[in-house]
């Protein structure tokens, strides 16, 4: 084989080598993006989460209070209905 012929092998090798980096690197910055996003979606997922899960603990609280209310109104008018 003459030198030329091996030069160009070399060439075309450390060509390939270059271009399967920036393959390489351009996957990583992908999935880096799409990491990013899947963070995000999930954090809005855990806030959506929360964000039920007290509007729940509002509504038992308002029942509750709807219904002590209830009870002390009805104490107060056997007390006025006794007087």
């Amino acid at each position: 084989m003459s030198t030329n012929r091996l030069e160009d092998i070399v060439i075309k090798f450390e060509k390939m080598y270059i271009d399967q980096g920036k393959k390489i690197n351009s996957q990583r910055k992908n999935i880096a993006e799409v990491n990013i996003k899947y963070q995000r979606e999930k954090e809005k997922a855990e806030r959506r989460k929360l964000m039920v899960e007290q509007y729940e603990n509002l509504k038992v609280n308002h029942s509750n209070l709807k219904r002590e209310y209830n009870v002390l109104l009805e104490k107060l008018r056997q007390k006025q209905g006794v007087r």
